[in-house]
């Protein structure tokens, strides 16, 4: 199961309703500013972040990451991380990103 049907999966069980939902290429600038973004992957993945990366505080690399000056190396690093949204900062940006994209899933807080 992919990290996005992961998220919408836990969103639908946590809040009875579906959450907006689109591909990185298909929103628009109204759309990243207007809104609270989760995004998936990293800057080579992602049109979004790739546009947005000279202002976030991480650089990716498949390993190791870097997370506002602290490096993590290692197999199975995942990134989960809120932060104020680059393109509006009134908004919300989640950054999820793994180097083992295969084996991240939502962690079940019940």
């Amino acid at each position: 199961m992919s990290i996005g049907r992961s998220i919408r999966d836990a969103w639908r069980e946590d809040f009875y309703v579906d959450c907006r939902y689109m591909t990185d290429t298909a929103a628009s600038a109204v759309e990243l500013q207007q809104h609270n973004l989760i995004l998936i992957g990293n800057t080579d993945n992602s049109a979004v972040l790739n546009r947005i990366k000279k202002s976030l505080p991480l650089q990716f690399f498949s390993n190791p990451i870097d997370l506002a000056g602290h490096v993590y190396k290692g197999s199975n690093i995942v990134v989960e991380t809120v932060f104020p949204n680059p393109l509006s900062p009134d908004r919300l940006m989640v950054v999820v990103d793994s180097n083992s994209q295969g084996k991240w899933k939502i962690p079940d807080s019940r």
